[in-house]
């Protein structure tokens, strides 16, 4: 396998000291196997979210941001989540097993009490509703998009315009250890090594191998990206 995650786990391995079995699971279920029934050790990528830190410890691994993301022929002037839900003519779909924090939380409540939103398993649905023009928007993250895109689950990423709403805050994307499945022990050296991830810069080093430059522009909320640091634990 290669991408992303296979890179980052060979790099867990690597720090821990033993094999990672990580088959593949759709997502909504790996959710559920996580938070719910307690069948997984790592969620990566994941999202922070307040809710669920009495369930698992979060690694921060970069800042990014969601956007609202409508057919790149389809104009609008909407810059803000209280714009959005002004235009009540226009309709959603939203992966019910996703957050981007609270704001981003209540923001869906909104949609949902007003009838716009249909909600979906997962992100290849809601893009593909969107290509369709069976709804007119969703609210997502420029790696998610990309990556629908690369398995060619829709036309391409050009299909889409990504627009950051300028009042949702920035979430905090990294990783999810359960507090359920390993010993307090195990977790530490879990949570080390995937702040070693982020502090060695391989997260980083592997996004900018696999992701071009206009979704690692898009995600991070930034015109540009400043030279990437050499390998070896940061000091300080």
């Amino acid at each position: 396998m290669q991408g992303v995650l296979p890179e980052l786990l060979q790099q867990v391995e690597r720090l821990v000291g033993c094999s990672v079995d990580a088959p593949l699971t759709p997502r909504n279920r790996l959710v559920r196997m996580f938070f719910e029934t307690h069948e997984a050790d790592v969620l990566c990528p994941a999202v922070h979210s307040p809710r669920r830190d009495t369930i698992a410890s979060f690694v921060s691994f970069y800042k990014g941001q969601a956007c609202l993301v409508t057919r790149s022929d389809r104009a609008h002037d909407i810059k803000d989540a209280q714009g959005l839900l002004s235009q009540g003519a226009l309709s959603g779909a939203i992966v019910g097993t996703f957050s981007f924090g609270p704001v981003y939380d209540e923001l869906v409540r909104a949609l949902s009490l007003q009838r716009r939103i249909t909600v979906v398993r997962d992100n290849s649905t809601a893009l593909r509703m969107v290509e369709a023009r069976r709804v007119d928007f969703t609210l997502l993250n420029a790696f998610s998009v990309q990556g629908e895109a690369a398995e060619r689950s829709v036309e391409s990423y050009e299909t889409f315009r990504l627009t950051p709403l300028s009042d949702l805050p920035m979430f905090d994307g990294g990783a999810y250890i359960s507090r359920h499945t390993r010993s307090q022990a195990e977790q530490r050296r879990l949570i080390s090594a995937f702040e070693a991830l982020r502090e060695e810069g391989h997260v980083m080093r592997s996004l900018r191998r696999h992701y071009p430059m206009v979704a690692l522009l898009k995600e991070f909320g930034v015109s540009s990206l400043p030279p990437l640091r050499s390998a070896g634990r940061a000091s300080g």
